[in-house]
């Protein structure tokens, strides 16, 4: 059995960037698969029955779905948010995603460093960028 630190590289911290962001507790090599976990598949929930929940349960959405259409994408339980649910935006990412929603690591990132990522290269039209 694996340490549960063995393929882990990321903490949560406060960040400058937007409140709670993802940081590097150890060095990330390029190109690897940052958050291997094994997640569950994300679900897609209408928009349209999103609207008609209460505000703090929209907001929830608001701040954890990428639409798709008329699709949010989302965990498959709230309760099943992972570290990276809370990468940060930028516009120079050191992150990629790609189509099966893994986040890859662009470059090397050093101890400390924030993760971040493109919120437009996996949602639509300015998904949560301020």
């Amino acid at each position: 059995m694996n340490a549960p630190h063995t393929d882990s590289y990321t903490k949560l911290e406060p960040s400058s960037k937007h409140g709670i962001g993802v940081f590097a507790f150890r060095r990330i090599p390029s190109g690897i698969n940052i958050f291997n976990s094994g997640e569950s598949p994300m679900v897609e929930v209408d928009e349209s029955m999103v609207a008609e929940l209460p505000l703090l349960t929209r907001k929830m959405y608001k701040a954890f779905c990428p639409p798709k259409g008329d699709k949010l994408i989302c965990p498959p339980s709230f309760n099943a948010l992972t570290i990276e649910w809370y990468l940060n935006h930028s516009k120079t990412p050191n992150v990629i995603c790609d189509k099966d929603y893994n986040f890859i690591s662009a470059k090397e990132i050093g101890i400390g460093e924030e993760l971040l990522v493109d919120y437009t290269t996996y949602g639509e039209v300015n998904f949560h960028v301020k």
